[in-house]
């Protein structure tokens, strides 16, 4: 044994020998790690987004087994993650399985945002091995790190995913996952079976909703459904941040507070006068109809507490909701989520990615209590996916909707990172190419890459 080789023995020694700090994760993460993204590059921060601390502290937990995040964007989901992970590898050392949609994604998120957090945070950098073929133990996809090692694996790679023990899985944005083929059991299953025979394992789901009976939503639905409440800030009630009542799939509580703006902010024409409707966008108080507006909502987030809306639930198995109205982003006013919201012309983007919610009519408006129990019988129905090439994204946004008879319905609907991603939608439809639609016009991709 050289004595590089006895010093990293001895330093694993000492790692799994020392106590876990008395210190929360969220004071850890803030005193040890530092982002190095191009869109986020600084000290990891919760000011403003308070509702992730006590997600953080689950991954110190031994009483969570399963925890299912379903939130908007902009709300640091990835990040908060990224946190629980990092202080896990520095304190709590195990084998480590993450699971996304697919190997072309693994890699892009472990090289521009996983690799990059761990080389510039000095504690977790330690943790790299160094020297002689070391370098080889710190790759893209397989990271020994400490005494944890971390695997990186696509959800339609069967064979990686059923070859890694681990102690932890993050399963990230599941409802995009491969579907099961060939015999194998499907990519969450398997995932899930890789921690079996492990201490204190933990299994981490999540996604964008798509449908109710989409996995993410189901699994959600198996947990204690916990939800952010907050005090108004004029007469201190409890609130919680919703839509609108036709824009939301819970069961209403009494305690919502729903996003309005000034209904007659519109032109001769009859056309939105969308800076008025920025401008006067609020929430609305349900105790004492105050307007609450975005500069009230720090304040509100910090003073929040989530709590279980369903008692059903093993105590192990904990699922979080939160649309992007808690976010404090530039993007997730109140008033730019409604623009946006009135700019949509299909609203499954909107009810998905901005309120986490999945897909059951709500566009339908006042009608939708009625028409989602007779849904569309989709038995011989033609399904279309439609595809959203961004000039300005790294991602496509994609629509599938099954037609039959001259109506249609939506079945899925997302964002999507690389073109090997729109092939697994399309195989997991079923579609053959004619029934594929790709933006090839104005603001699009290259049109070449289109053609190709």
């Amino acid at each position: 044994m050289t004595t590089a080789d006895r010093q990293w023995l001895s330093d694993r020694v000492r790692e799994s020998l020392a106590d876990i700090p008395v210190q929360s994760v969220a004071e850890w993460c803030r005193a040890n790690l530092t982002f190095d993204e191009a869109s986020n590059h600084g000290p990891f921060e919760t000011a403003g987004r308070e509702y992730v601390c006590e997600v953080l502290e689950d991954f110190k937990s031994s009483a969570v087994s399963d925890e299912v995040l379903v939130w908007g964007s902009q709300s640091r989901k990835t990040g908060t993650l990224m946190g629980g992970m990092a202080w896990t590898l520095a304190n709590d050392p195990c084998g480590v399985l993450w699971v996304m949609p697919s190997i072309t994604l693994a890699k892009k998120f472990s090289r521009q945002r996983w690799k990059r957090m761990i080389e510039a945070s000095p504690v977790t950098a330690a943790l790299i091995p160094s020297g002689g073929m070391s370098r080889h133990d710190f790759v893209t996809l397989e990271q020994r790190l400490g005494s944890s090692t971390v695997n990186f694996v696509g959800s339609n790679a069967a064979a990686n995913l059923a070859s890694n023990p681990c102690r932890r899985v993050i399963m990230d944005e599941v409802d995009k996952f491969a579907d099961a083929r060939g015999g194998e059991a499907d990519a969450v299953t398997l995932a899930e079976q890789r921690t079996k025979d492990q201490p204190s394992p933990q299994r981490w789901k999540t996604s964008t909703p798509t449908v109710a009976e989409g996995l993410i939503w189901q699994e959600f639905l198996k947990g204690d459904q916990r939800r952010y409440f907050v005090p108004c800030p004029n007469c201190g009630g409890e609130i919680v941040l919703a839509w609108s009542k036709d824009f939301t799939t819970f069961k209403l509580l009494g305690n919502e507070a729903f996003i309005c703006w000034d209904k007659e902010a519109k032109r001769q024409d009859g056309s939105w006068n969308l800076e008025r409707v920025e401008r006067s966008a609020h929430a609305l108080c349900p105790h004492c109809q105050a307007r609450i507006r975005d500069d009230a909502k720090t304040m509100m987030v910090r003073q929040g507490k989530w709590k279980p809306t369903s008692a059903e639930a093993k105590t192990s198995f904990v699922s979080r909701h939160l649309p992007s109205m808690y976010a404090a982003s530039p993007e997730t006013t109140f008033g730019k989520l409604a623009v946006k919201f009135l700019q949509s012309v299909d609203k499954l983007g909107f009810i998905g990615g901005d309120l986490a919610e999945p897909y059951i009519g709500q566009d339908r408006g006042r009608q939708r209590v009625e028409l989602v129990s007779r849904m569309l019988d989709t038995d011989g129905a033609q399904k279309l996916l439609t595809v959203d090439c961004q000039a300005k994204s790294p991602h496509f946004w994609y629509v599938v909707r099954a037609w039959k008879d001259g109506d249609s319905e939506a079945v899925e609907a997302g964002h999507a990172d690389a073109w090997e991603d729109i092939a697994a939608i399309q195989e997991r439809h079923g579609l053959n190419s004619p029934a594929v639609f790709i933006d090839s016009g104005y603001g699009a991709k290259d049109d070449a890459e289109v053609y190709r």
